[in-house]
């Protein structure tokens, strides 16, 4: 296995790799290898805004601009990661996400982009702060029931899967009260 750095390696050049094999006795052979490096996409960022929201309430963006392959970027993956764990989202096309609801925490989003090739680059969005309003359990039980119905409305999976896991955490935190 041969692993180099990914910044020494320029994304459609031409590379030669040379290897020898020696017996006991010096002698060997040698093979000599054209490869064209593919490299997953480069050159872009990913961010989510606004930086700090509200619990329940306020609306969250991811999106990456800039990158570019040579092969073409064909799929995007984000995944919202917290203190409480992970999830992941299907693969799209969009160079965005929304996050409609997020519950109380600190979050990052992971993105992982990949070219018409296979070939990929991992990073993670800035930290994004989601604080609780001073509301009574009342209030967030109302809020809860409204993003339920709201997912089943849209009939989006991302959206099912977001609102649920919201509405999971609230309803503990409520619960702990």
């Amino acid at each position: 296995v041969l692993e180099v750095s990914g910044d020494v390696l320029k994304p459609g050049s031409d590379y030669v790799f040379t290897a020898s094999l020696l017996n006991s006795v010096g002698s060997g052979f040698y093979r000599i290898r054209k490869e064209q490096i593919n490299v997953g996409p480069n050159g872009g960022s990913c961010k989510i805004e606004p930086a700090t929201g509200f619990a329940l309430k306020t609306e969250f963006l991811a999106s990456c601009q800039g990158f570019e392959d040579q092969d073409g970027i064909d799929r995007l993956y984000f995944k919202l990661k917290g203190a409480d764990g992970e999830i992941a989202f299907p693969g799209t096309s969009m160079s965005e996400m929304e996050f409609p609801v997020l519950d109380v925490g600190t979050f990052v989003v992971e993105v992982t982009i990949k070219d018409q090739k296979g070939a990929s680059v991992t990073l993670e969005t800035n930290e994004v702060t989601v604080t609780q309003e001073d509301v009574e359990s009342q209030d967030v039980l109302l809020r809860c029931n409204e993003l339920l119905d709201e997912a089943k409305a849209r009939n989006d999976l991302t959206t099912v899967l977001l609102n649920l896991a919201a509405v999971s955490r609230a309803l503990e935190r409520v619960k702990d009260e």
